[in-house]
């Protein structure tokens, strides 16, 4: 796992800084996972909103190859925006 070269806090909101976007997209994958995971022991359905883009593939790419999330129990929401800038969910039960 990619460890930040330096955390810190911002009020309530935990901030951490890479020496680059693939090692920033790996921890916040595995920080998703362990959260997802335990969400998934708590609860036999959970609810996702994930945002789309390019900025995204890489984080969605290490979140799935890591394998320890049992897809079938999520639903996921896809969060794009529309060309009339409003945001737009689209549900997708996995």
């Amino acid at each position: 796992m990619s460890l930040p070269v330096k955390c810190f806090q911002v009020d309530e909101l935990q901030v951490r800084t890479y020496n680059s976007e693939p090692e920033m997209s790996e921890d916040a994958a595995k920080i998703a996972e362990e959260y997802i995971v335990q969400c998934l022991q708590q609860r036999d359905k959970i609810a996702l909103l994930l945002a789309t883009g390019k900025s995204q593939l890489k984080f969605l790419d290490n979140l799935i190859s890591f394998g320890g999330i049992d897809w079938s129990s999520i639903i996921i929401f896809n969060l794009t925006s529309s060309t009339t800038g409003q945001l737009v969910f689209r549900s997708q039960l996995c």
